[in-house]
């Protein structure tokens, strides 16, 4: 298998924007940081841009970039996409390639991207905010055009997936809140239309199980609007609760609010856990304990697995699951 920049980034124990910066020699990285990348980068024999070199010479050099949504501002409203278009703008610009952004609505016919394909103005497509059961993505894998999905499994000769470890990011999150003592933890699930949030639900459980603790569930819609309300509809249902896992942090931000108008303490009264480690979980008092998503990098490795398929007309891995990491701050 190919080495890539991400066995770098784990032999010299940076990131991969680290490596990134080495690579085209931006002035921005600390000497020491350098040369260590530098020595992994000869250890692995790892070549810049060899798979950009080795591609076929009709290639468009362009990646088409859909969203599938009827939202304005939608990049706003999904603050984590920000992190996977940035993955996949700097792998691109590594690879010497562009990108064609394009949004969708649901239910719409792919035939304007099939046939960007099949004019060879796009190689591929990496595919973003796909709900379970979007016909979009079916029907795109009936066609000829390579794809990777952001998020969600898919299955097809031409199709692959890159998501996160959801369901082990949520357990670690309610195994982290049990070893602290509470045994009284809801949730504030995502809607569970969406692969991640029932991914995250079925962690939760799944901690809980083991060791014989009750369930307190609420749904809501990722918002923080939605939080705050799914905060005050779980503690009247279940005023004993002690913690609550929430599946986002604008979700977590919400039910933070909603805690302080009801008079609560966080994390003295109840403990909150989010999901995502966004920008801002730091700059919230206190600072939010949460599950860290790997969005940067889930657009690096998207980008990669585009191109590696136009070198091998195949992927070699169609469903790369990254890991999520607990990053314990004040809030739990």
């Amino acid at each position: 298998m190919a080495v890539t920049v991400r066995d770098v980034a784990a032999r010299a124990q940076v990131s991969v924007q680290t490596v990134s910066n080495v690579v085209n020699g931006r002035p921005i990285v600390a000497e020491a940081t350098r040369q260590r990348v530098l020595k992994a980068l000869a250890e692995l024999g790892y070549q810049p841009n060899a798979i950009a070199r080795g591609l076929r010479s009709n290639c468009a050099h362009t990646i088409g970039v859909v969203f599938i949504t009827t939202e304005r501002r939608y990049l706003v409203r999904a603050p984590y996409l920000n992190e996977v278009v940035s993955g996949i703008a700097d792998a691109a610009r590594d690879s010497e390639y562009e990108l064609l952004l394009q949004s969708v609505a649901p239910h719409e016919h792919p035939s304007a991207v099939t046939q960007l394909f099949r004019r060879r103005q796009i190689d591929g497509v990496i595919l973003t905010s796909a709900e379970l059961g979007e016909p979009y993505v079916e029907e795109l894998t009936a066609n000829d055009v390579p794809f990777v999905l952001i998020d969600r499994p898919v299955a097809g000769e031409r199709a692959a997936c890159v998501r996160a470890d959801n369901r082990g990011g949520a357990l670690a999150a309610v195994r982290y809140l049990i070893q602290r003592g509470h045994t009284h933890i809801g949730l504030i699930s995502g809607a569970l239309n969406w692969h991640s949030g029932v991914e995250r639900l079925a962690g939760y459980r799944q901690a809980l199980a083991e060791r014989g603790l009750p369930e307190a569930v609420t749904h809501s819609d990722w918002s923080r609007e939605g939080g705050h309300c799914a905060l005050g509809e779980l503690l009247d249902q279940w005023p004993k609760l002690t913690a609550v896992f929430v599946a986002s942090d604008l979700m977590a931000v919400g039910a933070m609010e909603a805690a302080c108008t009801r008079g609560l303490r966080v994390p003295e009264d109840l403990a909150l856990v989010g999901f995502d480690d966004l920008t801002f979980a730091t700059m919230v008092r206190p600072p939010l304990t949460t599950v860290r998503l790997p969005a940067y990098d889930m657009g690096v490795e998207a980008t990669q697995l585009i191109l590696g398929h136009l070198t091998d007309g195949r992927f070699p891995q169609p469903d790369v699951v990254l890991p999520t990491e607990l990053v314990v701050r004040e809030s739990a």
